[in-house]
C-alpha cells in the first residue's frame, strides 16, 4: 500500500512538472505584467509554484492548468499588493508625522524668535518712528492718511518708512548674527 501511494505521488509529481514546464513562461508573464518588477515577480512566481505543487492533489484535471495557476497567482499578488500598500501607508504616515512635527516646531520657534527680535528692534527706534510704525501696521492706515495726521508729504513718509525698514533689517540681521555666534 505504501508502494502504491509512492507511485501515485511520483505520478502526480511528474504530471505537475510536465504541466508547469509547459505553462511556466505564460504564468510568469501574467505575474510580471501585474507587478512590473522582476525581483517581486520572481518571488511571487516561486511562491505561486510552491502553492500549486502543495495543492496539486486538489487540482481538477478537467480544468485548465494555467487558469488554475493564474488564480493562485492572483491571490498571491493581491496579498502582496495589500501588504505593500500597508507598509507604504505606515511609512508615509510615520514620515509625514515626523516631518510635520519637525517643521511645526522649527517654524513656530523660528517665527517666535523673529517676532521677539522684531519687537526688540522696534523698541530701539525713536518715538516718532515707533508711532509711524504703529499707525501703518497696527492701525492699518495708508500713507496718505498718516501724511495728513503727521502733516508730512507722501514722499517724505515713503522715505521715512524706507529708512525705518532699513534700520529694522540691519537690527534683525545683527541680532540673528550674534545669536548664531553664541550657538
Amino acid at each position: 500500500m505504501n508502494r502504491d501511494n509512492n507511485n501515485t505521488h511520483t505520478g502526480q509529481n511528474e504530471q505537475f512538472t510536465s504541466l508547469l514546464l509547459k505553462h511556466q513562461d505564460e504564468l510568469y508573464s501574467v505575474i510580471f505584467s501585474l507587478i512590473h518588477n522582476f525581483s517581486d515577480a520572481d518571488d511571487l512566481y516561486q511562491e505561486t509554484v510552491m502553492v500549486m505543487c502543495r495543492k496539486f492533489d486538489e487540482y481538477d484535471t478537467t480544468q485548465s492548468f494555467i487558469a488554475w495557476g493564474i488564480g493562485i497567482a492572483k491571490n498571491k499578488i493581491l496579498n502582496f499588493r495589500s501588504k505593500q500598500q500597508r507598509e507604504q501607508q505606515k511609512l508615509s504616515d510615520v514620515t509625514f508625522h515626523k516631518l510635520a512635527d519637525h517643521f511645526t516646531n522649527h517654524t513656530d520657534r523660528h517665527i517666535s524668535d523673529k517676532a521677539d527680535v522684531l519687537k526688540k528692534c522696534i523698541g530701539k527706534l525713536n518715538t516718532t518712528d515707533q508711532k509711524l510704525m504703529a499707525m501703518r501696521y497696527q492701525s492699518n492706515m495708508g500713507i496718505k492718511e498718516i501724511a495728513d495726521i503727521v502733516k508730512r508729504t507722501n514722499q517724505a513718509l515713503h522715505q521715512a518708512f524706507y529708512r525705518i525698514m532699513k534700520s529694522l533689517r540691519q537690527c534683525i540681521k545683527s541680532d540673528f548674527s550674534s545669536q548664531e555666534m553664541s550657538s
